[in-house]
């Protein structure tokens, strides 16, 4: 576990490097999860019991 954490601003480049493929990104995790639905691997949080949520 690392004893420091440092925390620097960006610079505009090394934010634009980031945010250069997020439409790409957003594209392909919405294919993936339209997937899982299909499959019925992944339920929407707001379809699940509410006594199933409680603890």
């Amino acid at each position: 576990m690392p004893k420091y954490l440092l925390i620097k601003r960006g610079t505009d480049d090394s934010n634009a490097a980031l945010t250069a493929g997020f439409e790409e990104l957003a594209a392909t995790m919405y294919c993936y999860i339209e997937e899982l639905v299909k499959v019925g691997a992944f339920v929407a949080a707001e379809v699940c019991p509410v006594a199933a949520v409680r603890t």
